[in-house]
């Protein structure tokens, strides 16, 4: 069921976990990583005074999510909300496999279908469109739309920020040729 492109307004990313979830994870397997090399150092005897270890930990480069340019951890899915007249839609495109893990590698996203009608925008203001949004995102995180979808993790706070500036009626006149 892929859309047209012109009919496309956004789309929000659907995570395996949170950027701190995440974060986390990864300095707990750093620090085990090093744990078990100043181990194996000692347990041989070369690092009597601690400094081998001391430069392990000094060494490893720093986990700073700011300067990642790519998100934090592969996506597994979006939401992709378009235009189908005056009402806008959402349809939901997540990973085929039966198990999601960390280590989680090639994939293949599907078009699950369209889950709901988000918002009939005929007699709205760009105010209460961007409400039904809102009550939607925070629906959909409280497993409205399916329990399944619910612990993981939909990245819409930039989404949330922008969607204040724009004009999504003109949005919708422009995308779909139609008059409000």
């Amino acid at each position: 069921m892929p859309l047209s492109r012109s009919k496309i307004l956004f789309k929000i990313p659907i995570y395996r976990e949170s950027s701190d979830k995440y974060y986390e994870y990864l300095t707990n397997k750093r620090s085990k990583s090093v744990e078990r090399r100043s181990a194996s150092i000692k347990r041989i005897g070369l690092d009597r005074n601690g400094q081998i270890e001391k430069q392990l930990r000094n060494n490893l480069p720093s986990i700073n999510p700011q300067c990642i340019y790519w998100n934090y951890n592969r996506i597994i899915g979006w939401i992709e909300f378009y235009a189908d007249g005056g009402i806008i839609k959402a349809a939901l495109w997540f990973s085929r496999s039966k198990k999601i893990r960390k280590d989680f590698g090639k994939q293949i996203i599907d078009c699950v279908g369209k889950i709901s009608d988000v918002s009939e925008t005929y007699n709205k203001d760009n105010d209460l469109i961007r409400k039904d949004l809102r009550d939607f995102i925070s629906d959909f995180m409280l497993g409205k739309f399916g329990n399944r979808y619910k612990k993981y993790y939909l990245d819409s706070t930039e989404f949330l920020k922008l969607i204040e500036y724009l004009d999504i009626k003109r949005m919708i006149e422009k995308n779909c040729g139609i008059d409000q």
